[in-house]
């Protein structure tokens, strides 16, 4: 086992109710064969972090510093609202990290920049020119 010295996280994919988010857990280690290890918290034991079908990969933590900004450039996220309805918000921008990794930005009610796919009504996002109908 090599213990995990830089802030690798494994993503899964949650789908509920016709809504899409990311949870994350952090790589603990690395097995000799090379796969990402997480804590199994009900086992009391590391598991490697691609076990799960819902594994969407892995990412470089987020404390790595944006270090560009790109226009949003016509997409847009998909939320759920209430009554089985939908609503749109234009991406703003995509922050580009150091590590790498590019985050979709849309503009939260209060005024704050906030990445869309951690908003709990997150449905998807929709590239440009794309109808904005559920899969």
């Amino acid at each position: 086992m090599i213990p995990a010295t830089e802030a690798y996280t494994a993503r899964y994919k949650v789908e509920t109710d016709q809504r899409t988010h990311y949870e994350t857990r952090p790589i603990v280690a690395w097995d000799d064969a090379g796969y990402a290890l997480v804590a199994d918290t009900k086992k009391g034991r590391l598991v490697r972090a691609n076990k799960d079908s819902n594994f969407a990969g892995l990412q470089l933590e987020e404390d790595a510093p944006v270090i560009a900004a790109l226009p949003g450039g016509g997409w847009t996220a998909l939320f759920t609202g209430d009554a089985a309805t939908t609503n749109t918000e234009p991406v703003l921008a995509w922050h580009v990290f150091a590590s790498g990794f590019m985050k979709p930005v849309v503009m939260e009610r209060g005024g704050a920049p906030e990445d869309p796919t951690e908003i709990e009504n997150f449905v998807r996002l929709i590239a440009p020119g794309e109808e904005a109908g559920h899969d």
